[in-house]
């Protein structure tokens, strides 16, 4: 890590929670690219695409947010799904295909925009499930 990187850290404090205490974290995405960066946050998938899913650049699906709705988002060759469990005390996050997403799905999305108005291009696809 350098200083001064953006990025995004998903942890948890012991508790008692202290003044200074280090964040126990299971998740840091660093960001290293230097366009401008896009994020959609607390959205849903609302729609995939019927594109031809093997093929990564012709994925795309729509996600709605709370003050958005149909959000478009592209995916390519480089794009990383996540798959994060949470649970009251902990979180566990694994790899996911594209393939594992579906409609009603929470999501953060995490890329750049293509162009004013369009779609995000993730970088970062991160999907979140309730423990059972």
């Amino acid at each position: 890590m350098q200083p001064g990187t953006t990025g995004e850290v998903d942890g948890v404090f012991t508790d008692p929670a202290t003044e200074g205490e280090p964040l126990k974290s299971s998740l840091v995405v660093l960001d290293q690219d230097t366009t401008p960066a896009a994020s959609v946050v607390a959205a849903t998938i609302s729609k995939i695409d019927a594109d031809d899913d093997a093929i990564p650049e012709t994925r795309r699906f729509e996600v709605d947010t709370a003050t958005a709705t149909a959000q478009c988002v592209r995916t390519d060759a480089g794009t990383r799904y996540l798959e994060i469990t949470e649970s009251a005390n902990a979180s566990e996050t694994s790899e996911i295909a594209f393939t594992d997403l579906a409609v009603g799905d929470d999501v953060d999305v995490h890329g750049a925009s293509i162009e004013a108005g369009a779609c995000v291009l993730a970088s970062t696809v991160q999907k979140y499930v309730v423990a059972p």
